[in-house]
């Protein structure tokens, strides 16, 4: 059976409030400050490897040694915040995974880090629909060697990647699977041969490239 494997932040859920919360919510009781990084900060680092956005956003803030450590307690505090909380999934998404449930293997792939994915399968009622999942905080490397690892350990011959950005775009070409642009999402991507501009519409490019 082919697979679908999805990006998660952008593609599957929007939780860049949840995210921007938690993060201040942790920093305001490590550092007294009520809010330490805006919307705007946060969201322009949504998808990136954890280790990239505590480069770009807590170590400029605070140093180096405890600009990293504050990362990491944020991360974590994140996790447990959105399973608290309940992950926000796209308008639309629920659906979609239902139709593709039973005629595709269903994966995600993020850049996350570990307990993110869980906490969005858990809180969404969405867990039954996948496979399998990997993160960055699980295997720290880059997202196309993941989906490639992915794709030899599960056996998977077939697929496609669904995301929302430029780097999903060349995630699924290092890993030479079909790439579909999420132009629904947070990220803008030039050049993509499939596009969905709504969650629904991702069935119907799934049974175009994938069969079924």
């Amino acid at each position: 059976m082919p697979a679908v494997i999805f990006d998660l932040d952008g593609t599957l859920a929007d939780n860049r409030k949840l995210v921007w919360k938690s993060w201040n919510l942790i920093l305001h009781a490590l550092t007294g400050n009520p809010r330490t990084f805006s919307l705007e900060e946060v969201k322009s680092a949504m998808g990136l490897p954890m280790g990239e956005i505590v480069k770009r956003l807590f170590i400029p803030r605070f140093g180096e040694g405890q600009g990293r450590a504050y990362g990491e307690k944020a991360m974590l505090y994140e996790v447990d915040y959105i399973a608290e909380k309940g992950a926000h999934p796209i308008r639309g998404v629920t659906g979609m995974l239902r139709r593709l449930h039973g005629k595709y293997r269903l994966y995600i792939v993020s850049n996350c880090q570990k307990g993110y994915i869980e906490a969005f399968l858990s809180s969404t009622g969405t867990a039954p629909f996948f496979e399998g999942h990997v993160s960055w905080g699980e295997s720290p490397r880059s997202k196309g060697e993941n989906i490639a690892l992915l794709m030899k350990k599960e056996g998977i011959v077939k697929a496609l990647y669904v995301g929302d950005t430029s780097l999903d775009q060349e995630s699924a070409s290092f890993a030479g699977i079909p790439f579909v642009h999420a132009s629904y999402g947070f990220g803008k991507v030039e050049g993509a041969l499939y596009e969905a501009s709504r969650p629904s519409e991702v069935p119907a490019i799934a049974k175009e490239v994938l069969g079924k």
